[in-house]
């Protein structure tokens, strides 16, 4: 049996990093909203998924990201994914349930692509 562990870490206000370890199915997808659907308000303007050691996801896992996906975007907000496995990738690049673009190839790419959308928005005020 697969150890299952979700960390959630807070990067700075509104900006937080949950690493899922282990196989994301039927057993364990609930275990993942019960920690990360609390963290998701309004101040929370991204989610970065750390899927590095994530060896397998079944349609419940899927189903929970999307579930993910829907709350963080209700508040504005953006759900990523970084350092997917191989066949994690394979998974979405077959169900085309997540676009693309929100896939990064580590944590630091995903941290460059918002330092330049930020870096592109005008000041408001």
């Amino acid at each position: 049996m697969t150890l299952f562990k979700v960390d959630v870490h807070s990067k700075k206000v509104g900006f937080f990093i949950v690493s899922i370890s282990g196989s994301l199915d039927s057993e364990h997808y609930l275990e993942l909203e019960e920690k990360v659907l609390p963290i998701i308000e309004p101040a929370t303007k991204v989610i970065l998924l750390d899927l590095k050691e994530l060896s397998y996801i079944s349609s419940m896992g899927i189903g929970s990201l999307l579930k993910i996906k829907k709350a963080v975007e209700a508040n504005q907000g953006k759900l990523m994914l970084a350092n997917l496995q191989p066949q994690i990738k394979k998974v979405f690049d077959i169900i085309k349930a997540l676009p693309a673009e929100i896939m990064f190839t580590s944590v630091e790419e995903a941290d460059a692509y918002l330092s330049s959308i930020q870096k592109n928005q005008p000041e408001k005020g």
